[in-house]
């Protein structure tokens, strides 16, 4: 029969051990939260739109596309439209579609009590265009807006914006 001999690890060497555990359990984390929600944390407004747009029943992809749209709508979220009155699409105030808007702006946009509401406003809007579900890439996504009449600027500076955001959130 063999016999073992116990180890007598000290104190003082265990130490940067369970340091080093610690750090590689705070990784592996991190790792984790990041492909749970798919996007860094570079703006709360930004995590808090995409869990939102998700629970509206956009798709992840399409999700992360509508994130960076707002974004660039918004100046990373920081326009007063964005910051007063919850929209970060520039949504007018629909006149004929089912809207969670509480009411107009006073420069007529719409105006919701929750950043949920502008979403699912969102998502009725996307509804009533009969928008499909799914893009092969940002600049299909930004062509079909363009093609629905959504923005005004020029398709290459608004995929630029679309596209500078998508790089900062999701890359």
């Amino acid at each position: 029969m063999k016999k073992f001999r116990s180890v007598n690890l000290r104190t003082s060497s265990r130490g940067p051990l369970l340091l080093l555990m610690s750090v590689l359990i705070l990784l592996i984390i991190l790792k984790i939260k990041k492909y749970l929600f798919g996007m860094t944390t570079k703006n709360s407004y930004a995590a808090e739109l995409y869990g939102d747009l998700l629970a509206a029943g956009f798709n992840i992809q399409t999700a992360k596309y509508v994130v960076a749209q707002a974004a660039h709508e918004t100046g990373n979220f920081k326009s007063d439209l964005f910051t007063k009155w919850n929209n970060p699409f520039g949504m007018n105030q629909p006149s004929m579609r089912l809207t969670t808007s509480t009411g107009p702006t006073p420069d007529g946009f719409a105006s919701y009590g929750s950043l949920f509401q502008a979403a699912l406003d969102y998502r009725y809007w996307w509804q009533a265009r009969n928008m499909p579900e799914t893009f092969s890439d940002i600049t299909d996504f930004v062509g079909t807006l363009e093609n629905k009449n959504y923005f005004e600027a020029s398709l290459s500076e608004y995929l630029r914006g679309c596209q500078d955001f998508y790089k900062l959130y999701y890359s």
